[in-house]
């Protein structure tokens, strides 16, 4: 049964923890050496969660398994989810960072500068949003929407093309079966359950856009922009779809002496600014 979660994990390198925060900035860090892991099972990197005992006794399935194995296999299996995430947070950050460059002013985007220059990290990015002046401009607003939001949106699969060339470059395969009996307990018709590493993908995503929110906060506690409908928004009318191009973004009505509102923003951008290619 352990081969049908994960083999061939050796060399894999030291895994720091299982929550992406900073990942690295430069293209030469958290490059190690990880040999193929071939037979992965399909939910053997939970996203949302660490991995525990609990969560490899579930993989491993009915039977006694020596505290041995079960130890060796929790080991593996952090290292790998911990290479995944770092993988991950270096192509996403890249990709933010040339959609940051990529953007021009227009009627609906400001182009991103840091001090007179474009971005070359996602530190940039986050030292640009940091600015109160930078956040009252409503087209940099939608600039930081894009990179956050907008791009993501219409490329609808993007962490399935991801997890698609990070098993083709990195050798990894899932196990066949794994993925039938997770795709089998599935009650959705027409909906296909997204792998362990796809769904990591998402959540490294997530955590990333969590820094540039904290980052526009630092200096103004009252700014901050979201995706989903906020508190009153959302209990007016629960039925109520998002939009795409819709977010929502928190300030001062009019002064500072007002308590800051959530305010809606539509965001009708056209997507032929920005290639919405992977």
């Amino acid at each position: 049964m352990t081969s049908a979660i994960i083999v061939g994990a050796a060399n894999v390198p030291a895994a720091a923890n299982d929550n992406i925060t900073d990942a690295p900035e430069s293209a030469s860090e958290g490059e190690n050496f990880l040999s193929p892991v071939t037979d992965l099972h399909y939910a053997a990197l939970p996203s949302h969660k660490p991995i525990d005992e609990t969560h490899v006794h579930q993989l491993l399935g009915v039977g006694n398994h020596p505290g041995e194995t079960v130890q060796k296999l929790l080991k593996k299996l952090k290292q790998c989810k911990n290479y995944v995430r770092g993988w991950a947070a270096k192509q996403i950050k890249s990709k933010m960072v040339a959609l940051a460059r990529n953007l021009k002013s227009s009627d609906f985007t400001a182009t991103l500068l840091v001090d007179g220059s474009p971005p070359t990290t996602f530190l940039d990015i986050k030292n640009w949003w940091r600015n109160p002046q930078v956040q009252q401009d409503e087209k940099n607003r939608n600039t930081m929407y894009y990179i956050a939001y907008g791009y993501w949106e219409e490329c609808h699969d993007w962490e399935n093309f991801l997890e698609k060339t990070f098993l083709e470059e990195s050798g990894w395969s899932y196990c066949p079966e794994s993925k039938a009996a997770v795709q089998g307990k599935n009650k959705r018709r027409g909906y296909e359950v997204k792998g362990c590493i796809a769904k990591n993908f998402t959540h490294v995503k997530h955590e990333l856009v969590k820094q540039l929110q904290k980052a526009g906060r630092e200096l103004n506690e009252n700014c901050n922009f979201a995706k989903s409908r906020r508190g009153e928004m959302k209990n007016a009318n629960k039925k109520k779809r998002r939009k795409k191009g819709d977010y929502y973004y928190k300030a001062y009505a009019s002064s500072p002496t007002n308590n800051p509102a959530w305010v809606q923003v539509r965001l009708l951008y056209a997507t032929s600014k920005v290639s919405n290619k992977h």
